[in-house]
Parts: structure tokens; sequence; C-alpha cells
């Protein structure tokens, strides 16, 4: 069944490491879904890096609020090839308050911001 949803399921940790429910990884970004279960990759090392406080950011004040996020970024896919992201995740934390893991999607939305891009380009010029 997870196989044939459109997104990467992940189980995340604090320390960025991830473990995907399946090979969709490998199909939308290049990287095997075995570096990451073997810890070789994190996502953070995948992360462009002028997204990651913002990315950092949205993690911490959903850890103060009810621990809900939507967060989109770019990520550098195995290919040399810049994709955005949007994830949509939960932190799930203990009694004492210390995160367990997070749970959560990641979608593949360079299309939709491509798209974005090319109609504000298209509106820009027809103002001119």
């Amino acid at each position: 069944m997870l196989s044939n949803i459109p997104a990467m399921v992940f189980k995340g940790y604090a320390d960025w490491s991830v473990d995907f429910y399946s090979n969709r990884v490998e199909e939308m970004i290049g990287y095997s879904k075995s570096a990451f279960d073997a810890r070789l990759l994190k996502w953070m090392n995948i992360l462009v890096e002028d997204d990651l406080d913002h990315a950092k950011y949205v993690f911490l004040k959903a850890l103060k609020t009810d621990h809900n996020y939507v967060r989109e970024y770019r990520i550098k896919c195995k290919n040399g090839q810049i994709k955005w992201i949007q994830e949509r995740s939960y932190i799930v934390c203990d009694l004492s308050g210390k995160i367990e893991y997070i749970s959560g999607i990641f979608f593949d939305i360079t299309e939709q911001i491509l798209n974005e891009s090319l109609l504000q380009y298209s509106e820009s010029l027809e103002e001119v």
C-alpha cells in the first residue's frame, strides 16, 4: 500500500536520521533507502544549506505549540538536481517532553514551484 502513495512516508529522529517505509525515496531523490537505514545519510545532509535555518525555526516553533508543522525547502538529489520538498509532520514526545520521533510525509513540489514561478514571470511581462 505505501508504495502506491506518491510521496515519501517517514519516521524521523531529532538527530535528522530518517527511516523510510518504502523505496519511494530512491525514485524521488536518487538516494537509497538502505543509505538512510544504515545512517550513512541523514536528511540534513541533503537539505540546501540556505534553507536549514528556516527549517529548524519551523520545527522549534511546532515543538513549542501543537507539534504539527508544514515546511517547504530545497534538497540536493543524488544526481545534483535541486528539488523542492513540502514536509507535513508531527513531533511525538515522551512525558518529559523529550522528542521520541517525528512522523510525516515528504512531497516533491518542484513542478508546482516552477509553475508558480513561470506564472509570476509571465504576469510581470504583461505589466510592462
